[in-house]
């Protein structure tokens, strides 16, 4: 999550690195269904599980990627 807030703060030009938060802090800021379902659930275990069990092979670039070139650039 740090390495995507990193990112975005370079393609938006903010100057420093991003402000770490808790959970706690992002529930009270969002909401705790958005904050779940946005920074809990994308994890790397379920990655492994989607590319071993369902066979999933990704072809398009990283979301680093994506977020410094992509459509994100418009």
């Amino acid at each position: 999550m740090r390495e995507a807030c990193e990112a975005i703060n370079r393609m938006l030009g903010f100057a420093g690195p991003p402000t770490a938060m808790s959970m706690a802090e992002a529930a009270a800021e969002w909401s705790e269904g958005t904050t779940e379902d946005t920074m809990a659930s994308a994890t790397a275990g379920c990655m492994r599980s989607a590319r071993g069990e369902l066979g999933w092979k990704p072809n398009a670039r990283g979301l680093i990627e994506e977020i410094e070139q992509g459509c994100y650039r418009q």
